[in-house]
C-alpha cells in the first residue's frame, strides 16, 4: 500500500470499514465510493475497469484526468500501488444547503441603471430546475441530468436557487425577481429528490459547464465534514477558477459551531458565501471557519433568511407562498445572491477575471462590528459598490505622452482581458497538482 496516494478522508473511511468488518455483529458496506486521478483520464478509466467495479456507479471525468468507482478496501490498496495512480479520494456525498433582500441590497436601483445580467451565463448545479416555471422558462438555455432519476426538480432546492439568481418575476408581476433577471441559465442536475449527490457527479456537471462556456457556476450544497480544501471537489472547483469561471459556493448550515466549512466551500479560489438576516445580523446556522487547515472562510455574507423565490411544482416545499413561490432559509439562498451580483458586474465589465471579481467583492463589503472574520469573512456585500468598482476598472486610462499605454497619475490601470487559455471553454491540457 502506498498511503501517500490515499487522501486522509479516504484513509479514515478505510480504517473504519476494515475495523467494522472485523466485528461479527456489524454489517458495514463492503465497498467504498472513490475517485481515482491518474496521469491521464484514459489511464484512470483503464485502472478502474481492470478491477471490475460496479458498472452502474463508474464514471469517467476526462477534464480532471479521473474516474469514479465503487470498490472494496483491498482494491483501494491495490490501486494505491499502481504507478499510474496519482491520488485516490473518497467520493463523498454532498447535500443541499437550504424578496425583501432585493430592495435591501439596492439591486432594484442597479436594474434602473441598465444592469440586469443580460447574456451572462449562470450554471445552476443543483437538484434541477422546474423548466415550466414562468420566472425561469424563458431563461434556460440548456439542461443536463447527471442523476439516475428523472429530469426536472423533484426536490425544489434548485428551482428556488435559480429564482434567486435569475428569476424574472413573471408570475408575481415582478415582485419576486432574482438578482440578475436577464441572465441566461444553464441547469445541471446532480442532487436527487432527497437533496443528495456525490462529488464525482458534481465533477461531471462541472465538465459540462466548461463545455457550455458559462461565466458563473453556483454550488449551493456541500459535505457535512470540515475540509482543508484538498478533497477532489475543492480542487476541481479551483481548476475551474483557473480557467476563468467564477465559482460561488454556499458556506454551509452547520453554524454557529466553528470549523464547519465543508467541501467545496473550503476551496481556496471559490467565493464562499455565508448567510445574514435582513437586519444585517449573522444567521445562526451559517457555517463558520476556519477551514481545517486554518484559512479564513467564509469570504462574505449575503441574505439567506426567509427568502421568497421560485417554487418547483413537482416538489413539496415547507413554506409555500402560493402556486409559484416558496420561502426558504440557508446559505444555499445566500450563494445565488452573490452569483447574481457577479452577473451584473460582468455585464458592466466583461474583461474581469475571477480573481479580479473576488478582489472587488471583498473590497465592496462592510464588516459587521464585533464579529470575527471566520464568521463573516469581509462582511456584508454592497452590490452597488461592487458594480461601481467593476465599471471603474473598465474605464480606459489616459496614457501619458511620455509613456504610451501607462495610466496617468491618480487613475487605475484597467485590467487586461483574460488570456485565451483562461477563458471558459478553452481547456488546453489540464493538470491537477
Amino acid at each position: 500500500m502506498n498511503s501517500s496516494k490515499i487522501h486522509p478522508t479516504l484513509q479514515r473511511a478505510l480504517e473504519y470499514t476494515v475495523r467494522a468488518m472485523g466485528e461479527a455483529d456489524s454489517a458495514p458496506p463492503e465497498q467504498l465510493p472513490i475517485i481515482v486521478r491518474a496521469r491521464t483520464a484514459t489511464s484512470a478509466t483503464a485502472l478502474v475497469r481492470a478491477i471490475e467495479p460496479d458498472p452502474s456507479y463508474s464514471r469517467t471525468l476526462p477534464l480532471f484526468d479521473a474516474a469514479s468507482a465503487l470498490v472494496s478496501p483491498s482494491q483501494i490498496l491495490e490501486l494505491s500501488d499502481e504507478e499510474r495512480v496519482d491520488q485516490i479520494w473518497l467520493d463523498e456525498p454532498v447535500y443541499a444547503l437550504l424578496d425583501t433582500s432585493i430592495t435591501n441590497l439596492g439591486i432594484d436601483a442597479i436594474w434602473e441603471s441598465g444592469y440586469t445580467g443580460k447574456a451572462i451565463k449562470i450554471c445552476i448545479v443543483d437538484s434541477g430546475v422546474d423548466s415550466s416555471h414562468p420566472d425561469l422558462s424563458g431563461s434556460i438555455m440548456a439542461e443536463a441530468n447527471f442523476t439516475t432519476e428523472a429530469a426536472g426538480d423533484l426536490n425544489g432546492h434548485g428551482t428556488h436557487v435559480a429564482g434567486i439568481a435569475a428569476g424574472n418575476g413573471a408570475a408575481s408581476n415582478g415582485l419576486y425577481r432574482g438578482v440578475a433577471p436577464e441572465a441566461s441559465l444553464y441547469v445541471a442536475k446532480v442532487l436527487n429528490r432527497s437533496g443528495a449527490g456525490s462529488q464525482s457527479t458534481v465533477a461531471a456537471a462541472l465538465e459540462w459547464a466548461v463545455e457550455k462556456e458559462v461565466d458563473i457556476v453556483n454550488l449551493s450544497f456541500g459535505t457535512h465534514r470540515s475540509s482543508d480544501g484538498t478533497d477532489f471537489l475543492s480542487l476541481a472547483c479551483n481548476r475551474l477558477v483557473e480557467m476563468g469561471i467564477n465559482v460561488v459556493v454556499a458556506a454551509g448550515n452547520y453554524g454557529p459551531t466553528p470549523s464547519t466549512i465543508g467541501s467545496p466551500a473550503s476551496a481556496e479560489d471559490v467565493i464562499t458565501v455565508g448567510a445574514m438576516t435582513d437586519a444585517e445580523e449573522i444567521a445562526h446556522f451559517s457555517s463558520r471557519g476556519p477551514t481545517s487547515d486554518g484559512r479564513t472562510k467564509p469570504d462574505l455574507l449575503m441574505p439567506g433568511v426567509s427568502i421568497i423565490a421560485a417554487r418547483a411544482t413537482q416538489a413539496e416545499m415547507r413554506d409555500v407562498i402560493d402556486s409559484f413561490y416558496a420561502r426558504e432559509s440557508g446559505t444555499s439562498m445566500s450563494a445565488p445572491h452573490a452569483s447574481g451580483v457577479i452577473a451584473l458586474m460582468l455585464q458592466a465589465n466583461a474583461t474581469l477575471s475571477p480573481a479580479e471579481i473576488k478582489t472587488i467583492l471583498l473590497a465592496s463589503c462592510d464588516p459587521i462590528i464585533d464579529v470575527d472574520a471566520n464568521t463573516q469573512g469581509a462582511g456584508r456585500l454592497i452590490p452597488a459598490r461592487a458594480l461601481e468598482m467593476a465599471l471603474r476598472a473598465a474605464a480606459p486610462s489616459d496614457p501619458s505622452p511620455d509613456d504610451e499605454g501607462a495610466a496617468t497619475d491618480g487613475e487605475e490601470e484597467a485590467p487586461t482581458n483574460r488570456p485565451a487559455n483562461e477563458r471558459p471553454g478553452c481547456l488546453g491540457r489540464l493538470f491537477m497538482r
